[in-house]
């Protein structure tokens, strides 16, 4: 079959491309996982491997996404410069996403939108998008928002409560890094009060007018790794002072050679925190 203009040269590019797919370095390997930096239990602790990835295989392939995976700032920033050589087309893999989803849009999938243009094109369209999202006009919006979202997540609450026949007294808010802000946040600023509130890792946002915010006072841990790279362990004692000067308080635990996770000690304490809230016998945190 007579091939048209540029299509060999197409045809030869995929063909190296392939081939230099095939001879590719893989994606390192920490305590014999692979790093995968989309992998939900990898997002919040992704360091030792991007660590051992810049010293191994600072660019791999990752198979399973049909990706490449940079690592090294500077190499980053080459690619974004780069809009010739590094398109962001097709970065939307309609493939992956519900067909309810698609459904959703008449005149078929977002195959172009912002994310997926390339200069000139995104260029131009974001400076029209930046009008509408300056520092200003966000900022005006916040009240607005943050009644929207504090009245979405209070009703998802009060169904689940009634769905399974419970009360606020056999209710805790436990969370970890930004699920323990969103804890603070909204579990402090019900008007029936709660169990109890346990956070990892994480933060008290709000701070400056928790006082006049503050609705109920429910018992209140914070436990947080000395070794946190993410949210340093200062933001745990920020957070304790910030609960002090609203009237409130809470417990605090230091778990000592712990990163942005959780220790067994600090899964220990707060069972038994959670245990004392809720007035059971106690609850099982495995080894």
């Amino acid at each position: 079959m007579k091939q048209h203009p540029g299509e060999a040269d197409r045809d030869a590019q995929s063909a190296a491309s392939a081939a230099s797919v095939a001879d590719a370095p893989r994606c390192p390997f920490i305590d014999g996982k692979p790093f995968d930096p989309l992998h939900p239990e990898q997002a919040g602790r992704e360091y030792p491997w991007l660590e051992a990835a810049r010293r191994q295989a600072p660019v791999f392939y990752m198979p399973d996404h049909q990706m490449w995976c940079v690592t090294r700032y500077d190499d980053v920033l080459k690619i974004l410069a780069d809009a010739a050589t590094y398109s962001s087309r097709k970065v939307i893999r309609l493939s992956q996403i519900p067909p309810e989803f698609l459904a959703a849009f008449a005149e078929g999938p977002p195959d172009r939108v912002l994310v997926t243009l390339d200069p000139p094109e995104h260029t131009r369209l974001r400076k029209l998008a930046q009008k509408a999202f300056s520092p200003k006009l966000v900022a005006a919006q916040e009240p607005e928002v943050r009644e929207l979202c504090d009245g979405l997540i209070d009703r998802f609450i009060d169904r689940e409560l009634e769905r399974y026949g419970l009360d606020e007294s056999r209710l805790a808010l436990v969370g970890f890094s930004q699920g323990t802000m969103m804890s603070l946040y909204i579990g402090l600023r019900r008007e029936r009060q709660l169990a109890g509130i346990l956070g990892f890792s994480g933060a008290l946002v709000g701070a400056g007018g928790l006082k006049e915010q503050m609705r109920s006072k429910p018992p209140t841990m914070l436990i947080h790794g000395d070794r946190d790279p993410m949210i340093p362990i200062p933001a745990m004692f920020e957070s304790a002072e910030g609960l002090a000067a609203a009237g409130h308080g809470a417990l605090w635990h230091i778990s000592y050679g712990v990163p942005h996770s959780i220790g067994q000690d600090g899964l220990d304490l707060g069972g038994d925190f959670l245990a004392s809230c809720l007035k059971t016998q106690g609850l099982v945190t495995g080894a």
